[in-house]
């Protein structure tokens, strides 16, 4: 978790709120909710330069190296999964993208500009980052003021992910805009907490353990809005996270750190294929990876991480079914 790589980081962030938006996204749907997971598909990826890069970086606690000569980049719409043991790094390196520290050695970037380190102020109207505690990022008396809260600080951005009115539509807030924010389910507040971010124009959506503490049903219903959130507005999203089974698996990309360095990097499809290769730097692979690893041995070099592919590949391979077209997709192919 942020908090606990840089101390006080919920304290700061929440502060730096006050200026430029800032909060986390959430789930648990009030009846008016109707989460369409048929949205949920990554947006295509914008050309350009990286909108987040760190270059070399290294960030040393007490004498000891956290972060290790770490060069990473990601692009314009990507979805990366930030995905290692506890200690390994991960949200260390989303803390420098806001300025929460100091690299020892090496740049961190937005879209080519340094980020300058202790600026929060300055950084977060351009990274947003969620944290896990959505409580700690309200601060209104009702969902419309929450809403317009960081305009009263800085003008209204011209070209806001949302603007006021979409977010209350999109969110499911209609007619609720006079209630407070503490009359609604946990999940509710953390779907405004995002709501709020978005009316500002971030570059790039950072979520730290977003599901962390959920049960499945709300993992779920976290999983839909946040693909309809892209599906909506093409934001690129970093998140760091546990959550193998659901959030990591619908990253297009998948960044392994352990000990502080890069592991592995590339496709979902290809990192969770590396079973032993997850579990020496502390992480299990999905059920379905270790599945196919298990009865494809040295062959499930990618693996399908969706259930109804996987079956559809399976039956494919059929031998009864071998004259009915081109063989499956993925690991299945021997």
């Amino acid at each position: 978790m942020i908090a606990a790589a840089w101390p006080n980081a919920s304290f700061v962030i929440a502060l730096a709120r006050s200026s430029v938006r800032s909060g986390p996204a959430g789930c648990n749907e009030p009846p008016s909710w109707n989460p369409d997971p048929g949205l949920a598909k990554p947006a295509p990826l914008a050309p350009g330069p990286p909108v987040l890069s760190w270059d070399g970086v290294s960030v040393e606690f007490d004498g000891k190296r956290a972060v290790d000569d770490v060069t990473l980049a990601v692009n314009e719409g990507e979805w990366v999964a930030l995905i290692g043991a506890n200690g390994s790094g991960k949200s260390t390196l989303t803390g420098l993208t806001v300025g929460l520290g100091k690299p020892s050695a090496g740049v961190v970037r937005f879209r080519g500009q340094p980020i300058r380190p202790g600026k929060v102020f300055d950084h977060a109207a351009q990274v947003a980052l969620l944290l896990q505690a959505a409580d700690d990022m309200l601060f209104e008396t009702t969902v419309l003021k929450e809403l317009e809260f960081g305009f009263r600080f800085r003008a209204r951005p011209k070209d806001p992910v949302l603007d006021v009115p979409e977010a209350i539509e999109f969110f499911g807030f209609g007619g609720r805009e006079e209630d407070s924010p503490w009359e609604l389910s946990q999940g509710g507040r953390q779907r405004l907490a995002l709501a709020a971010l978005l009316v500002g124009a971030p570059g790039v959506l950072v979520l730290d353990e977003p599901t962390t503490g959920q049960d499945a049903d709300h993992m779920r219903a976290f999983l839909r809005l946040l693909g309809r959130v892209r599906a909506r507005t093409g934001i690129t999203i970093v998140t760091v996270t546990h959550d193998i089974r659901g959030l990591a698996s619908r990253a297009a990309r998948v960044v392994l750190l352990g000990d502080g360095q890069v592991r592995a990097d590339g496709p979902a499809s290809q990192v969770f294929a590396m079973t032993g290769d997850l579990i020496r730097w502390g992480v299990l692979a999905p059920p379905l990876a270790r599945l196919q690893s298990e009865l494809l041995g040295p062959a499930a070099v990618d693996v399908l991480l969706d259930v109804d592919e996987l079956a559809s590949a399976a039956l494919a391979h059929r031998p009864d079914a071998a004259h009915a077209g081109s063989p499956g997709a993925g690991a299945l192919q021997p």
